[in-house]
């Protein structure tokens, strides 16, 4: 069943999904499914009262549409819908399909006919359409085929509230991958057992949803019109929660337009920071006409003028209040080993497309299941972030001419990120995700000056000519200060990649402190990720027991037990080129993570006392702070030194098959 905008609104009748693809999607949302009353001021789909009060009267005046009308057992037609009447029910979904149909496409009537002012929606219909490969098709043969990109509204029918929610979440997901022009998107449950139908909003903040209404109740029919007065009450495309600043692949940024040159990340989650990135070119000819098409203002960076010709542009939500990585990363322009930020801008509650404030008015957590854990809402706003440096993927398989790096150059691309990391670090930033993916490389290296950390880490000009790689993502980034280094229950980073001291703490839920000790573990994991990748490409390892196979399992892996065991797999790294390095790095993690420790339980113990005098908890915090600034400065030297000793032997081999010849058969044992 679907209702469409022009082309545009939908109703799905079934699902093609396995419950094990929906549990995973309802995962998403463990924390983060509220009830809200959608309808208020301010609200998702705000109504105005005398607008729902002349949609209703019509209604009855013209259509006899009442509780006792609307379950006479009669036969349903489009004038006068009918649904099961007191002590009956629909026997199958299918048998709602027409009846729901009838009843939601005479509402839109009634409201078209009561509401004057400017409505986005006022084409929105409902049909009966068939779910296959996540498109819709008409019912006619010769009609045209409706695709998600057209989608308006999506309805799902099913017995239980459960499988609803699932199932919508499903199709939400696709609804907004698919048309990054989205912001949110409206559903509507019925139950066609209980007669109860039920609004959802799914958005960056995870699900807004109305109390379950009942139709065969005066106040929740009533309800229920309501809420659809409200959805056809939307005015524009920004009410819509559409970007106004993008039509079609194309970007409207400070006064210029940029066409969509190539996708570089489009993250298909919804609740959560939903990242895209694009490669961007400026366009001068052939733009449309179109007056609601607004031009986004980034903020410039004071060495630059004017945004460039070509550039990548970042969206990512973020929770309210979270500092903004073009605000922290900017300060470092030009710097070695991190990506050039040239302009950036945050949204506002204003701006729908860019903010989740008005989804989440008066929410309260809804739990769905037994076992669900109770959430809090966090509004999160959408930070754009414009950069100069495009990179390539870490390991890029599909690039012919980039492909794979060199084996000295992936040390060397890790060991210039860990450069970049520690400049950031001295600049105040704490990164806080380092991972395979934030860990971009150059198509051709460029000069940089290493600063600061050249002399702290004792380097010398032969060591570091040109910058090969460099770290982006500050979406978890932190000003690393004494306001900053409170011990916290909030995981940042990517589970694969997180220091063995972080995912120990986290499984077992107890206070721990973020270090730059931590984010340089995590450099550890990715060099052995990226080994264990290309060693299964190249050295073609069949034998399931083997070490690489182990870590494989580890590093793939969601679950804190599994991906621990990842330390003593690595530990009897048998690969003699990468080997000294790997048990290097592996000592230096292990020897610092006990003084780490104990300065986050003297942190924990000053917050659980909170006796002491102000003036002694700030010189307490101090001190830990330069005893973990002098501990990470000594950690940054020791690894990147490593490295660049390491470094010398790893030159010998210039590609991964004199790697794999070298190590015979050792990549195969256990």
């Amino acid at each position: 069943m679907s209702g469409y905008q022009s082309c545009g609104a939908s109703v799905h009748t079934g699902s093609n999904n396995p419950p094990d693809v929906n549990d995973e999607i309802l995962r998403e949302f463990n924390r983060a499914i509220f009830t809200v009353d959608l309808t208020a001021h301010g609200a998702s789909l705000q109504a105005d009262p005398d607008d729902v009060q002349n949609v209703f009267d019509h209604l009855r005046r013209n259509y006899s549409l009442t509780c006792e009308a609307l379950f006479r057992d009669e036969e349903s037609t489009p004038v006068a819908p009918r649904l099961p009447p007191s002590g009956f029910k629909f026997t199958a979904e299918k048998e709602s399909y027409e009846p729901l149909t009838h009843f939601l496409n005479i509402v839109v009537h009634a409201a078209n006919t009561c509401l004057t002012h400017m409505r986005y929606l006022k084409d929105l219909y409902f049909d009966v359409h068939d779910v296959e490969m996540g498109f819709l098709h008409p019912r006619t043969p010769d009609g045209p085929k409706i695709v998600w990109e057209d989608v308006a509204v999506i309805i799902e029918v099913k017995g239980h509230t459960l499988d609803l929610v699932k199932q919508l979440a499903t199709y939400a997901r696709n609804h907004l991958s698919l048309n990054r022009r989205r912001s949110f998107s409206i559903t509507i449950a019925f139950d066609h057992k209980a007669l109860t139908m039920c609004f959802l909003c799914f958005h960056r903040s995870g699900v807004s949803a109305s109390e379950l209404l009942k139709l065969n109740e005066e106040d929740g029919l009533r309800s229920v019109i309501e809420h659809m007065v409200g959805m056809l009450s939307i005015r524009d495309e920004a009410g819509f929660g559409l970007d106004t600043t993008r039509v079609n692949d194309m970007y409207h940024l400070n006064g210029r337009y940029y066409a969509i040159v190539r996708t570089i990340q489009n993250r298909d989650s919804i609740h959560g920071r939903a990242t895209a990135v694009y490669r961007l070119k400026s366009q001068n000819t052939d733009i449309p006409d179109i007056p609601e098409w607004k031009s986004r203002e980034l903020t410039l960076v004071d060495r630059v003028p004017q945004l460039p010709e070509e550039m990548v542009y970042k969206l990512s939500y973020q929770t309210d209040g979270r500092p903004s990585e073009g605000t922290l990363l900017s300060r470092f322009f030009g710097q070695f080993g991190i990506v050039d930020i040239i302009g950036y801008h945050v949204c506002t509650a204003e701006e729908s497309f860019g903010s989740t404030a008005h989804h989440l008015l008066n929410a309260q957590f809804w739990k769905l299941a037994d076992d669900s854990p109770v959430g809090s809402p966090e509004i999160k706003q959408l930070h754009c972030t414009a950069m100069s440096l495009e990179g390539l993927p870490l390991l890029d398989t599909s690039d012919k001419v980039a492909g794979i790096p060199t084996p000295a150059g992936l040390v060397e691309i890790i060991l210039h990120s860990m450069i970049g990391h520690y400049n950031l670090f001295l600049g105040g930033v704490l990164h806080r995700d380092v991972s395979s993916g934030n860990i971009l490389r150059l198509r051709e290296p460029i000069n940089r000056t290493p600063g600061l950390s050249m002399g702290l880490l004792g380097l010398h000009d032969q060591d570091v000519k040109l910058c090969r790689g460099f770290l982006v993502d500050g979406d978890h980034a932190i000003e690393w200060c004494t306001d900053a280094i409170t011990p916290s229950l909030e995981r940042s980073g990517t589970l694969p990649f997180m220091s063995t001291r972080l995912l120990h703490d986290w499984r077992l839920e107890r206070l721990v402190l973020h270090t730059a000790v931590d984010d340089l573990e995590s450099f550890l994991w990715v060099l052995v990720w990226s080994l264990v990748c290309i060693f299964k490409k190249f050295a073609k390892i069949t034998n399931t027991n083997s070490r690489i196979h182990d870590l494989w399992r580890s590093l793939s892996s969601r679950n804190f037990f599994e991906i621990l065991v990842r330390e003593d797999s690595a530990k009897e790294w048998t690969d003699k080129v990468f080997r000294d390095l790997i048990r290097d790095w592996l000592r230096i993690s292990k020897r610092f993570r006990t003084d780490v420790d104990e300065l986050q339980e003297t942190l924990i113990e000053l917050v659980n006392d909170g006796d002491g005098s102000a003036s002694d908890t700030s010189g307490t915090q101090k001190r830990i702070f330069d005893e973990l600034n002098d501990h990470s400065g000594k950690v940054y030297k020791e690894f990147i030194q490593s490295g660049y000793r390491h470094l010398q032997t790893i030159r010998m081999f210039s590609n991964w098959e004199d790697v794999v010849s070298f190590n015979g058969e050792l990549l195969l044992n256990k």
